[in-house]
């Protein structure tokens, strides 16, 4: 099927659909269907296609499948016969053609040849965090907005969708000058198996997209990727293996071998932040916060849970101390991993008695047992590479009481 471009002037279609349509055929099979194409060779099949177009008849740019390729130079010859933007060729292709998978590396190709990069300063520019309307989200756009001079920018989905268009993304990076970006978004119903699939999808595109223009990516994870280890009390260090369960567990895992593996393979700048749980003011997590200041107040009794190697704990970080450790990091652009928590942890039991001091209220817990095995893991403040001066502020009395404040 030829998909035209420009109405019978202009189309790109699979080589063998091309060849048998009576037009004029532009093989461009030969290139390699992403990165090491040359730039001088590029150009000839740009300023050849170009050459075709401008005879009147109708031009067909064919590769082996209609996607990449043939839509790249397409891209590139609707530039010299228009004298358009490179980036608005692309956008015009995409919406003609219909074909939102181009390599980036593809177009970045046609890109070099034509010469077209804006040239965008690479020692300062813009943060871009995703997910920036989720709880650590904007709270970290308001810390670093209020620390930065360069701009801070937290788009809604329905403005740059990381699971659509990844020529949009990386159009939108280039136009905005994105020299980082912070990796938050996350479906909202995140323990099904689609979320995994949406993550990682947001995830490749993001890479992919930091890969060709040199932007650094940060991701969030936490210790979910220990969730696997039955285990008491553990404190995970940065070189601690990763043994995740469940879903969510299993995603970032997913997640962050994704992102070392195109630090190795692709020369991907990147850094893997894993928070503790993080609790405050607004956040819906952990749930059971509310719940036991909700059952409090009503005068009822607080249920909890024991497993089978004892009571789950859990490692709580306010968020002032999180957007405190993400400012800096980001901040200073700091090289290497990081854990970031507090290195004490906690049992529902013990988070209850300190929500009944704050609110005058009676405590009563009553315990369930549970025939599963609990991981309780701690992560601490740790970075494998750099100096990190951040340290927790907030105790856990002072930051139930200001999350407490705000039900």
């Amino acid at each position: 099927m030829i998909r035209w471009i420009v109405e019978n002037r202009l189309g790109t279609a699979a080589y063998h659909e091309a060849s048998t349509s009576g037009h004029d055929v532009l093989d461009v099979r030969h290139l390699v269907d992403g990165p090491g194409n040359g730039a001088h060779g590029t150009l000839a099949l740009i300023e050849r296609g170009a050459a075709m177009m401008a005879s009147g008849k109708p031009l067909i740019v064919a590769c082996d499948f209609g996607v990449s390729r043939s839509n790249s130079i397409a891209a590139g010859v609707l530039v010299r016969a228009q004298k358009l933007g490179f980036d608005e060729a692309a956008r015009i292709v995409i919406a003609q053609t219909g074909e939102e998978n181009i390599k980036l590396s593809m177009l970045d190709t046609v890109r070099a040849a034509l010469n077209s990069s804006k040239g965008a300063d690479h020692s300062t520019g813009a943060v871009l965090i995703t997910g920036g309307s989720g709880f650590v989200g904007r709270n970290l756009v308001s810390g670093l907005s209020a620390k930065r001079d360069e701009p801070v920018l937290a788009p809604s989905r329905s403005k740059l969708d990381l699971t659509a268009n990844s020529v949009a993304l990386a159009s939108y990076l280039r136009e905005n000058n994105v020299r980082q970006i912070v990796h938050l978004a996350f479906p909202r119903i995140y323990t099904n198996v689609p979320a995994m699939g949406e993550s990682l999808i947001m995830l490749r595109r993001l890479i992919e997209a930091c890969v060709t223009q040199n932007i650094t990516l940060t991701i969030l994870s936490g210790a979910v990727v220990f969730s696997g280890y039955k285990t008491r009390n553990l404190l995970a260090d940065l070189d601690t293996t990763p043994r995740a369960m469940h879903v969510y567990g299993e995603t970032k895992l997913l997640e962050e071998t994704l992102v070392r593996q195109n630090m190795q393979n692709s020369g991907l700048l990147a850094r893997i932040v894993r928070l503790a749980p993080v609790y405050g003011p607004t956040g819906l997590r952990p749930r059971f916060i509310r719940q036991f200041h909700d059952a409090l107040q009503a005068g009822q009794g607080i249920q909890v849970h024991s497993y089978i190697n004892g009571p789950a704990r859990l490692e709580l970080l306010y968020i002032d101390d999180a957007v405190a450790a993400l400012s800096e990091i980001i901040g200073r652009n700091l090289p290497g991993n990081f854990h970031i928590g507090t290195g004490v942890h906690y049992s529902p039991a013990e988070v209850a008695e300190q929500i009944a001091e704050l609110t005058g209220t009676k405590l009563t817990v009553d315990t369930s047992a549970l025939n599963e095995h609990v991981s309780n893991v701690v992560l601490g403040a740790q970075s494998d590479r750099a100096e990190l001066s951040w340290t927790p502020k907030t105790p856990l009395l002072v930051g139930l009481k200001r999350t407490i404040a705000a039900f």
